[in-house]
């Protein structure tokens, strides 16, 4: 009845203020419930997803510039030489490796690719 028609539910069960105290922590515990369930069936299903949304590392190094460039080439060019980045730029490669085994990137040879 709360949800129908929440008015009546409060003129019907108003006067126990317990009751509508009790129910609305219920509410807030299922409500926390449903959201970690949700977390974790994307954590589970797509993790690179996951990371993406609730790491703060990830976060910080798709916020980097360069590693922007990069992700714009991957969606151009689809891979990217991974060994001669290395070479190149060591720290881009390291973050670059933080996204691969965080799952956000994959690599297949010796090329990054999108998932």
């Amino acid at each position: 009845m709360m949800k129908t028609d929440p008015k009546r539910a409060m003129e019907m069960y108003g006067k126990y203020p317990e009751l509508v105290s009790n129910l609305m922590e219920f509410n807030k515990i299922m409500a926390a419930h449903m959201e970690k369930l949700q977390k974790d069936k994307l954590q589970k299903e797509d993790p690179g997803a996951y990371a993406i949304e609730h790491d703060e590392e990830v976060k910080q190094i798709i916020k980097d510039e360069k590693v922007q460039l990069i992700l714009m080439q991957l969606q151009r060019e689809g891979k990217l030489e991974f060994h001669e980045l290395m070479q190149r730029d060591p720290i881009l490669a390291k973050k670059l490796q933080v996204l691969i085994n965080k799952k956000v990137l994959n690599i297949q040879g010796a090329c990054v690719v999108f998932l």
